[in-house]
This record gives C-alpha cells, sequence and structure tokens, in this order.
C-alpha cells in the first residue's frame, strides 16, 4: 500500500513552488517537478545546503523547501520566494586606526584619507570619517563599501566571488585571483605584502608599477658614491674610467685635489636635482651627463620601477577592510 503525505499546498504559479511526492520526497513544481529532499531529510539539511550554495537556481529551490517545510511546522510564512531579494545595506562605523612596519608613509597617507577630519578655514563643515555599507555578504560573495557619508573622496569597494577579489575607487581598480576565499588569503597576519599580490593582478601586473624617481636618484647616489675623480676610479658597472690628470694636481697640494672632488660632487648634486620623473627624460640626462671624466654605464639594468602610490593605497585598504568586515562580524556574533 502506497502511503500518501498530505502537507501544506500552495496556488504554484511557477516552478519554485515546493510540495511532497506519494514517497514523501520534497519536488518543486508542487510536488511534481524536480527532487529536492528526500522524505528523511530534516529541515537543517536543508538549510545547510543553502546556506552553501551560490546564486542561482539551486539556491532558489532550497529557499521553496525552506519555505514549504516551516509552514509544514506551523510557520506562518507560506509565500515562495522568486529570486534572492535585496537586503537594506548594514552601515556601521569603522576604526581608522591603523600601521604598517614596513609602508609607514603610504599608511599614514591611508590613514589620513579615511579618518575624520575638522576644516582649517572656519567656515566648512567637519568631514567624518569613513563608513563600512555592506551591500551584500552571502559566503564568499561580498560587496562592501567604504566612504565617508559626507564626501566621494577616498571612497573604495571591496568585492569578493569565489576565487577572485576586485578592489575599486578613488585609487584605482584591480582584481586578484588566488584562493577561493579570498579574505582569508588577504586577511592574514603581518604586513602587506605588495610585491607577492602583485604577482596575483588578473591581467597585467605592471599596471601596479611605474618609474619611481626616487630610485633613480638612490642609484645615482650609490654610483657615484666612493668614485674620486683625483685617483684611478673603481670599477662601474665592470668598466674603468681613466685616471684624471691635471696640472693642478700637485702630489702635495691637497686643496686642488678636493677642488676637483667637489666640483664632482656639485655636478652630482644638480643632475640628481634636475631629474623630472620623466623616465626617457631622466635617462637622458644621465647620457649627458660629463663631469671629470665620469661615465654612467650600464644603466638599463637599474631597477628603476616602484610600485606606484595608488597601488600601495589599495593594498592598505583591502588589509583594513577585512580587517573592520571581521571585527563588525564578531561584534555581531557576541
Amino acid at each position: 500500500m502506497t502511503t500518501t503525505h498530505a502537507g501544506p499546498t500552495h496556488d504554484c504559479a511557477d516552478d519554485y513552488c515546493a510540495g511532497r511526492d506519494s514517497h514523501g520526497g520534497i519536488r518543486m513544481n508542487g510536488g511534481h517537478g524536480r527532487l529536492i529532499a528526500n522524505a528523511d531529510h530534516t529541515i537543517n539539511d536543508v538549510r545547510e545546503w543553502f546556506e552553501r550554495s551560490k546564486p542561482g537556481q539551486y539556491r532558489e529551490d532550497y529557499r521553496a523547501v525552506l519555505r514549504f517545510m516551516r509552514v509544514e511546522m506551523g510557520a506562518p510564512d507560506a509565500r515562495p520566494v522568486h529570486r534572492d531579494e535585496p537586503q537594506p545595506p548594514v552601515v556601521v562605523d569603522v576604526d581608522a586606526t591603523y600601521e604598517s612596519e614596513r609602508y609607514t608613509d603610504s599608511a599614514k597617507a591611508f590613514v589620513n584619507d579615511v579618518s575624520a577630519w575638522e576644516p582649517t578655514d572656519g567656515h566648512s563643515r567637519p568631514i567624518r570619517g569613513h563608513q563600512m555599507r555592506v551591500l551584500r555578504d552571502d559566503g564568499l560573495y561580498r560587496h562592501l563599501r567604504f566612504q565617508s557619508p559626507d564626501t566621494g573622496i577616498a571612497w573604495f569597494e571591496l568585492v569578493t566571488w569565489p576565487g577572485a577579489l576586485t578592489i575599486c575607487g578613488d585609487m584605482g581598480s584591480w582584481t586578484f585571483r588566488r584562493t577561493e576565499d579570498m579574505f582569508e588569503f588577504f586577511g592574514g597576519k603581518g604586513d602587506i605584502n605588495p610585491g607577492y599580490w602583485q604577482e596575483k593582478i588578473a591581467g597585467d601586473p605592471d599596471t601596479a608599477v611605474a618609474y619611481d624617481v626616487e630610485l633613480m636618484k638612490k642609484a645615482i647616489r650609490e654610483e657615484t658614491a666612493d668614485w674620486n675623480p683625483v685617483r684611478e676610479a673603481p670599477r662601474a658597472h665592470g668598466r674603468r674610467v681613466e685616471t684624471v690628470t691635471s696640472p693642478l694636481l700637485g702630489d702635495d697640494d691637497t686643496s686642488p685635489r678636493d677642488k676637483v672632488l667637489a666640483e664632482f660632487k656639485a655636478a652630482v648634486d644638480e643632475l640628481i636635482e634636475g631629474l623630472v620623473d620623466h623616465e626617457d627624460t631622466d635617462r637622458q640626462s644621465l647620457d649627458d651627463f660629463d663631469s671629470h671624466g665620469f661615465e654612467f654605464v650600464d644603466t638599463w639594468e637599474w631597477k628603476l620601477r616602484g610600485h606606484t602610490h595608488q597601488y600601495l593605497w589599495c593594498c592598505h585598504a583591502i588589509r583594513w577592510g577585512i580587517r573592520e568586515y571581521r571585527r563588525h562580524a564578531e561584534a555581531g556574533r557576541g
């Protein structure tokens, strides 16, 4: 003899309406469609499937089954749900404190941008610090927006989906791919790791770097630090520069020697001060440098590209944003 399970019924206008079949299983389309749960599955089983599911057809199936099972248990809400309904955003204040051991300057700039500040002209109103707006928080699918309620300056968003994270906003946009949950990848302990993180950029990793005139200045200083024009020059990238001779340079006459050395150092200082933060122009200045026989060689080997301010800022924003998201989640669980 076949046992028929009679449960709550719905006026099923579409496929997203659950019901039991003649064996007690729960199917879509009022019990005549896709089998979702067997008779021995509990509401906790279906709830776990729902929480682990991704947006799409099966998620809506699980949602409809949960509705049906709650009605069976006497819950009042029997409305079928056809799609993920947008939830009102959660807005919370955040802690703007943040430090970095290795990248202190860019970290201070980031904190300054997201903190509250008072106007200095005595007329403008104060600007409140950034708040976190949770637009979506569904497992690995997250959408967080960080912005002051008074201005759009320095706003940014963090968006994740399985295997990827995107940061976008006032300082640029990058997408990273590495692990299933990118909050676990970026949210670890310790300082930011912009070099390693750059390797995980989806697309062109060189978008995170640019010519850095400070690296050029450092290279010039290192290249000329031990070079003395009044004696045979040490090797510069493997090339020996000829000994400088001058009628002014006697064996016992130190004043002219000091004068030549001072002239060389002054020429190096002038070269550095004349750099214009444009790689081609600055390299031409190296080629044109002429002081007491010194010549820059093999400069093409110099590493003159560094991480941009915008990229470092975004690295700090990712680490800080994840921290604030977790802090809010922990407070909610408490």
